[in-house]
């Protein structure tokens, strides 16, 4: 069976200036403007001057989901997914032992629940 999801050993992401990250230590990318704050699985977090969409294409294929117009999440990091009538949909995940919560767009919650079934 063939999956998309590319393997991982030993491969780093380009981020921006000079830095690359390993995709499993992101937990999230989020976007301000024409920068990106991106989160790690160990609680840092490096503020880049490359455009979100820019790492999120550098990102296909190793699991990671625009839940809404500036949050890129990687779904290993998803702990429960939560329907709320008032909210929409929401999904919580722990960084260093925190719980975080985050609004899905309405327009992205069908392929969202599609992509978090196929894993």
């Amino acid at each position: 069976m063939k999956t998309n999801i590319k393997e991982t050993v030993d491969h780093k992401v380009h981020i921006g200036a000079r830095s690359t990250v390993s995709p499993e230590q992101i937990v999230l990318l989020k976007s301000d403007s024409n920068y990106t704050t991106i989160i790690l699985n160990d609680g840092s977090s490096i503020f880049s001057s490359t455009t979100m969409g820019i790492i999120e294409k550098r990102l296909e294929g190793y699991n990671f989901f625009r839940i809404n117009r500036s949050t890129v999440v990687n779904t290993h990091y998803v702990t429960r997914t939560k329907h709320k009538k008032e909210d929409g949909v929401v999904i919580s995940f722990s960084l260093n032992g925190f719980p975080k919560i985050l609004k899905i767009s309405r327009r992205r919650k069908e392929s969202f629940y599609k992509l978090i079934n196929a894993n």
